[in-house]
């Protein structure tokens, strides 16, 4: 495809219910300029690469489905896509979310379009409307808050459009403080990599549905317990490697530690399933 100005990435796995709804939300997308969709379906041992296979015979000139290959795990699988895009600008929405309204893409855009000291604008996730005004957020400060996020991290990469040439920058400068697959996760080492290279534009309008998943099995117990570890250890790194002080994360620190210890004493002392 030529002369596209924004690369949407879309990664399925197992995901043949939702990644339909995904779709449809990225398609019906009101834009002044060509936009392309970018499908890495990463093995699925559902319907979910049929469904995926579909949009891309329907929409030729839009969908673009990655080649069938073993399962690469959702780092590799992201940064193929990636490295696939053509855009000047790139956005991605994951197989169980939807965007909210059609103008997601444009309205994004064009704010990075208003502020070339930018490298990412990013809307809310299920807020319910807004107002729809722009705020311009220092990158440091803005790292430091999306390190020590809890819960919903300030920029979700969702709701995100971001410039194509200074993620490939990042990549080629961090190497795998950007792309590495034992961080297990892409959107928060290539958010920071982005914040570290620029501002960001915050736009008050909702522009996902995030799809959040509760309740205490013992499969989700021994998940969440490896999680919890795995995205310590990567939040540490990533701190120490951007030169961010203790201070400035330690509220992430000291909850993930207790919640590591939750979830040690639920696998030891399993009490059923209830929320988290």
């Amino acid at each position: 495809m030529t002369g596209v100005k924004v690369s949407v990435i879309v990664l399925a796995y197992n995901q043949e219910a939702t990644v339909g709804r995904t779709l449809e939300s990225v398609l019906s997308q009101h834009t002044d300029f060509d936009y392309e969709v970018i499908v890495g379906e990463d093995c699925s041992s559902d319907r979910t690469r049929e469904v995926c296979a579909r949009y891309a015979s329907l929409f030729p000139d839009k969908v673009r489905l990655m080649p069938v290959a073993p399962n690469k795990g959702i780092v590799d699988n992201y940064f193929d896509c990636l490295m696939a895009a053509e855009g000047e600008f790139v956005g991605d929405c994951a197989g169980d979310d939807y965007w909210t309204h059609n103008r997601v893409l444009q309205t994004l855009v064009d704010c990075l379009d208003r502020h070339p000291e930018a490298t990412v604008a990013y809307g809310l996730c299920g807020s319910g409307g807004g107002s729809g005004r722009e705020t311009v957020g220092v990158g440091r400060r803005l790292m430091a808050k999306q390190l020590n996020s809890i819960r919903m991290p300030e920029i979700t990469l969702s709701a995100a459009v971001y410039r194509r040439g200074v993620a490939l920058t990042a990549i080629e400068e961090d190497g795998e403080m950007v792309r590495n697959r034992a961080f297990g996760c892409e959107d928060l080492p290539l958010v920071l990599a982005l914040l570290a290279r620029g501002d960001a534009v915050r736009v008050d309008f909702e522009a996902l549905c995030y799809d959040a998943h509760k309740g205490d099995t013992p499969a989700r117990v021994a998940s969440m317990l490896g999680w919890f570890r795995q995205e310590l250890a990567m939040r540490s790194l990533l701190s120490r490697h951007y030169g961010m002080k203790k201070a400035e994360t330690v509220w992430f620190q000291l909850y993930a530690r207790l919640r590591i210890a939750k979830y040690r004493l639920r696998s030891i002392f399993p009490r059923g399933r209830a929320g988290c």
